[in-house]
């Protein structure tokens, strides 16, 4: 489904009752001009959050939370990010950029712009992780 506004895409997301979920992935492609992210709603049901043509991405990491672990080995149950506010605005930055994103996952937070927004649930996501 393409959000054509940022309530309508709030609204969605509510319908999910996303809040605390555990993010299981990020994935970034071409360039940084899309970026995935995927929460977990129960053991096989995950709600995948997409954000088109980006621009301005920005992701910081809180110092205080220190990274013990190769995140590249990460079990489920390991993962530290869980979603606790998303907020956003209609924009018109040059009659393409329409959204400005930010989304409180501690430990970290994720800015962004972009031009298209997309939710969706998906069953079996198979996670780069054990």
């Amino acid at each position: 489904m393409i959000i054509i506004n940022f309530n309508d895409y709030i609204q969605k997301l509510e319908t999910y009752c996303y809040w605390d979920a555990r993010i299981v992935d990020i994935s970034i492609a071409t360039f940084f001009n899309n970026i995935d992210m995927y929460l977990e709603l129960n053991d096989n049901e995950y709600l995948q959050l997409s954000f088109i043509q980006c621009y301005n991405i920005k992701f910081e990491h809180y110092f205080e939370y220190q990274k013990n672990i190769d995140y590249c080995k990460l079990k489920k149950q390991q993962i530290p990010y869980f979603i606790q506010n998303i907020e956003g605005e209609d924009l018109n930055i040059y009659d393409y950029i329409k959204y400005h994103i930010k989304i409180d996952m501690f430990p970290g937070v994720l800015e962004l712009y972009c031009n298209s927004l997309n939710v969706k649930k998906v069953s079996g996501f198979v996670l780069g992780i054990e």
